[in-house]
């Protein structure tokens, strides 16, 4: 009976071995997978991130670090942002200078066709 029973348990391990290798291959790449979709936005996330962070720096450095500088709408003429040599250069405090605007001057003498009221 021993025999017997040995041969069996041999045929149900292979049987079982086989069984898993079907089911268990595709479990393990499902799961690959699903690991990778997970990681791959977090790490663009990350890298976006950086990238946003080193732009900003880099136009806080081009527009802190320069002469004066006025960002303007071009819709409306209306001062958005000005450096700290700009408040110096045009004597205004920085509320007084972003609540002004910078209009075409079609006639007379102005700095670079613009007049600042």
């Amino acid at each position: 009976m021993n025999g017997l029973n040995t041969g069996a348990m041999k045929t149900f391990q292979r049987a079982f071995i086989k069984y898993a290798a079907y089911a268990g291959v595709p479990v393990i790449f499902i799961l690959f997978a699903l690991f990778l979709w997970t990681w791959s936005p977090k790490r663009n996330l990350e890298e976006r991130t950086r990238a946003l962070q080193e732009s900003e720096q880099s136009y806080h450095n081009q527009f802190a670090n320069t002469t004066a500088m006025v960002l303007l709408d071009p819709a409306d003429g209306a001062i958005l942002d000005a450096n700290a040599a700009a408040l110096n250069f045009y004597g205004h405090p920085r509320q007084r200078l972003l609540a002004m605007r910078i209009t075409p001057r079609p006639f007379g003498r102005s700095v670079a066709g613009h007049n600042i009221r």
